[in-house]
């Protein structure tokens, strides 16, 4: 799966300079930033989550060509409203805020629809093989991939929230069939 990234044309000289205002005075923008460059400075890639999904679009049905949610999960939820804004979440829908479950996408990603409209859809979440996995709580880390609503991904990506909408790229690899076999026994 190919996905715009973030450039930057000098990320070691913007990293110090946002690292010298976290240092001055923080504020949570300029250390998403930070992390942004820092990222970008050791040689990764960096995506704007709302735009990556937002260019992908909607499959005729008018789900997301793409989905995303915690590594974590086993299966993932969608939810599109009115306003063109839209959710992905897993587990139970009510304490999805609080554990950080819910990635909600701002008004206008999608077209509008009509309230009664609203689509909602789950997926299945990619498994991530060992020689990707990384080490310790999946919990903070996310996947994306070209959703199949009706039966299992095949082309993963692994991310690390790095703050608002951005998210660095730590690896992206193909499911075997054997890998998509155990899948659609979920």
């Amino acid at each position: 799966m190919n996905v715009a990234t973030l450039t930057a044309p000098n990320p070691w000289n913007a990293f110090q300079e946002y690292r010298a205002a976290v240092k001055a005075r923080y504020s949570e923008e300029d250390a998403t930033l930070m992390r942004a460059y820092r990222t970008l400075c050791h040689g990764r890639k960096v995506l704007d989550l709302f735009a990556v999904i937002k260019d992908a679009g909607l499959d005729p049905a008018g789900r997301p060509k793409l989905a995303i949610c915690r590594a974590d999960a086993e299966r993932v939820s969608f939810d599109r409203y009115g306003n063109g804004s839209a959710s992905f979440w897993s587990g139970d829908q009510r304490r999805n805020a609080a554990q950080g479950r819910r990635i909600r996408l701002p008004a206008s990603t999608f077209p509008r629809v009509q309230p009664e409209a609203n689509t909602s859809c789950v997926a299945r979440v990619p498994l991530i093989p060992p020689a990707y996995r990384p080490a310790g709580s999946l919990d903070r880390y996310h996947l994306l991939w070209e959703a199949d609503w009706t039966s299992v991904p095949k082309d993963p990506i692994l991310l690390r929230h790095l703050g608002k909408n951005l998210y660095a790229v730590l690896a992206a690899w193909e499911l075997t069939p054997v890998e998509q076999a155990i899948l659609r026994a979920r």
